[in-house]
């Protein structure tokens, strides 16, 4: 197998395994995480699948298997797929707009359209910001030249 490099979602997905599981060389006994094989064994991935992924020799990486390792790992999933940490404040927000949405659908198109003109203002706000840096490093070189 080659080693491919890895990057995006398989990038975060090593460092949680990292982080979740006990090095290969700890001898640490207090250490109460488990290696990578056995965590390869608790998600029925194969014992050194998570190795592989880790070491970017493994390229099968259907979902049943991302969800297993999380699972066994503790990891969050939607980290892992989309970078975007939920805490518990984001998840107790999102189960009130879903409660919402079910209860009085009229109040959830007008949060919606709430939204829509604050995204639309956050967005104006960062194009702009940005076309500003811009004419600043243009003002740069000018001066450089």
């Amino acid at each position: 197998m080659s080693v491919t490099s890895i990057k995006g979602w398989r990038r975060r997905l090593v460092d949680e395994i990292e982080k979740a599981t006990r090095p290969r060389d700890s001898k640490d006994k207090s250490d109460t995480r488990p290696s990578m094989r056995q965590a390869s064994t608790a998600a029925k991935v194969g014992p050194n699948y998570i190795s592989q992924l880790v070491a970017g020799q493994e390229t099968d990486a259907r979902i049943e298997k991302l969800i297993a390792i999380c699972e066994v790992l503790d990891i969050d999933v939607l980290h892992v797929l989309t970078g975007v940490r939920w805490d518990p404040e984001i998840q107790e927000a999102v189960a009130a707009f879903s409660a919402l949405k079910q209860h009085d659908p009229e109040a959830w198109a007008d949060f919606r359209k709430l939204l829509g003109r604050f995204q639309q203002r956050v967005l104006d706000e960062v194009d702009s910001n940005m076309e500003a840096a811009s004419q600043r490093v243009r003002k740069s070189d000018r001066a450089q030249q």
